[in-house]
């Protein structure tokens, strides 16, 4: 059984006991009106009457200590909100390792970056990295193509344009594009693209959670 069935269970059991109490709670309302009542008419009965009626009373109180003790449990333990909290990891190892197993997770590759959420009781991780586009000038002479430029926003992602991946170990594609300027020279700007069912088999198995519990998109909390 995973993570999300155990815990739809527990709260469903706790929905169920709190249901059933809160009905013994409304019997109990009812019953100490017709207790009320009773008391009412057995002060006109005399010393036999005062009587009954005091044992009546002592019931009465049980019965109020006992519907005391009922909304009391139901107050503690009635289901909260949950309040979580994000951590941004910026290694995506300490992401990993905080992250795997998690109930829930979740990625989107939008706005240049590739960021991935993952959940489990009270947190959540993210990390998230940019994805990169790098332009190239290349001219041509003697009938071979000699490269004039490599624009870069990093030192660090120089490796990563031959390896064609993430810092964080994904595969992607890449997407050329060519522009011609006027003197001959040539323009390739390369951007990074995420395959979702490669992302998500990647995950599953970097964070050893079932694609059935990876989503594309964000968790909202």
């Amino acid at each position: 059984m995973s993570t999300d069935s155990e815990f739809q269970e527990k709260i469903d059991t706790l929905d169920l006991i709190i249901n059933v109490l809160k009905e013994h709670e409304k019997i109990l309302d009812k019953l100490a009106e017709k207790l009320e009542s009773t008391v009412n008419n057995l002060k006109t009965r005399g010393a036999e009457g005062e009587k009954i009626r005091k044992s009546i009373s002592l019931i009465d109180e049980k019965i109020s200590s006992l519907n005391d003790a009922i909304a009391q449990f139901l107050a503690s333990k009635t289901p909260k909100p949950a309040r979580f909290s994000l951590v941004q990891c910026e290694e995506w190892t300490d992401f990993k390792d905080k992250s795997r197993g998690a109930r829930r997770v979740a990625f989107e590759a939008e706005e240049k970056a590739f960021t991935v959420n993952s959940m489990s009781d009270e947190e959540i991780y993210e990390y998230s990295e940019a994805l990169a586009e790098h332009e190239f000038c290349v001219k041509e002479e003697e009938k071979r193509y000699v490269l004039e430029k490599m624009f870069i926003d990093s030192l660090d992602d120089v490796p990563l344009v031959f390896k064609r991946g993430l810092k964080c170990g994904l595969d992607v594609s890449i997407i050329s594009s060519k522009f011609d300027l006027p003197d001959g020279r040539h323009v390739f700007k390369l951007t990074y693209h995420v395959d979702p069912e490669r992302a998500k088999r990647w995950l599953s198995k970097e964070l050893e959670v079932p694609e059935d519990n990876i989503i594309e998109g964000k968790i909202i909390f």
